[in-house]
């Protein structure tokens, strides 16, 4: 291959690249103004996890996209559907950590402890903040049983909002 031809597949390569970003670029860009124009996004929540036979069971909600964060309003955690007789209790997490036997007690933000459970949220009460996610543990569960968590949260920007971390 020549100099001249390896050089025009450099230059197409970074073309492409540059176009994949000036398309990304637009799209958050896109989502900015629909979210000045309408306000936050609706984001449904949903997961289940089956119970181990021993320690906890952990359900990974999600967590909001790089430059944005969630405001959690709603949270239903049960057994496979809601007339399910299910043991156990849960706490709800808020955490960056990747590694669910390390939760802790710091990073819950609320529980129950009885299942079914409902829970209302008012703004600002329950927020995740990216890289951080929303998880359920379950505690005491059935072992075998499937477990499940509904909810909605509003997604938005981080631009704008200050976010002060306590150590």
């Amino acid at each position: 291959m020549s100099d001249f031809a390896a050089g025009v597949g450099v230059e197409l390569d970074l073309g492409t690249k540059m176009e994949k970003l000036v398309s990304a670029f637009h799209e958050w860009l896109r989502v900015e103004q629909e979210y000045q124009r309408s306000g936050p996004v609706p984001v449904q929540l949903r997961g289940n996890v089956t119970c181990p036979s021993s320690g906890s069971a952990f359900m990974d909600l999600g967590g909001p996209a790089n430059g944005r964060l969630w405001i959690v309003r709603r949270l239903i955690v049960q057994g496979l559907t809601w007339n399910t007789t299910a043991a156990g209790s849960c706490n709800i997490h808020v955490t960056s950590l990747n590694n669910q036997l390390a939760l802790g007690g710091q990073d819950i933000v609320d529980n129950s402890t009885a299942l079914p459970n409902k829970a209302f949220y008012s703004g600002w009460q329950v927020v995740v903040v990216n890289p951080q996610r929303l998880m359920v543990e379950i505690v005491g569960g059935t072992s075998a049983q499937i477990y499940g968590a509904s909810g909605m949260a509003q997604d938005m920007p981080l631009i704008g909002v200050k976010v002060v971390a306590s150590e």
